[in-house]
């Protein structure tokens, strides 16, 4: 079993948030992304569900940019300001729920032939799966992911638009990507 770590730069992760309610053809649907998370990890690549391991990130490193406005689906940009607004206002959720870190424990199982991380969120009683393929390179493992969360089972405050006529859809979408060096 090998022995991998990831530091700032090394992974990003990306929360893709989705809005609903009334208001929503009015708003953005963002994500906000993290490349600062560190990773201590041991696996052996030839058997992933092998995977035990544990991942901080810190809340401060989230920032916000757009996906897509009014439900389009055609790429949109932030301001500069509206990103500040809205990176700002999940940093206040996710410090409501988290504290200045989230930290996660890591294990894997096999389902189907591939390997599924399981990622124990502390403090909020759920395991959050991410279907996860890596590529083993010289001295690191190239990692690629997705899987979804719920922001009310992570005990993510409600985030509302003035009014409440726009909410962020409970179910989010994640991504990861990067790379774990051999330590």
């Amino acid at each position: 079993m090998a022995h991998y770590e990831a530091g700032p730069g090394d992974l990003e992760l990306i929360v893709e948030t989705f809005s609903e309610g009334i208001g929503a053809r009015m708003a953005y649907d963002v994500s906000v992304r993290c490349s600062e998370l560190n990773v201590s990890a041991d696996v052996d690549p030839s058997q992933p569900e092998s995977l035990s391991g544990s991942v901080e990130i810190p809340i401060a490193a989230f920032v916000a940019h757009a996906l897509h406005r009014n439900k389009s689906r055609r790429p949109a940009e932030l301001s500069s300001s509206d990103a500040r607004q809205i990176g700002e206002k999940s940093r206040d959720k996710l410090r409501e729920a988290f504290g200045s870190h989230i930290r996660l424990k890591l294990t894997a199982e096999r389902r189907a032939g591939e390997a599924v991380v399981l990622a124990e969120v502390e403090g909020a009683g759920t395991t959050l799966r991410l279907n996860v393929s890596a590529t083993p390179k010289a001295d690191a493992l190239e990692l690629s992911g997705t899987g979804e969360a719920s922001l009310s089972r992570l005990g993510v405050p409600k985030v509302k638009a003035p009014l409440g006529l726009m909410v962020v859809a409970d179910r989010v979408q994640l991504k990861l990507s990067g790379r774990l060096r051999q330590a």
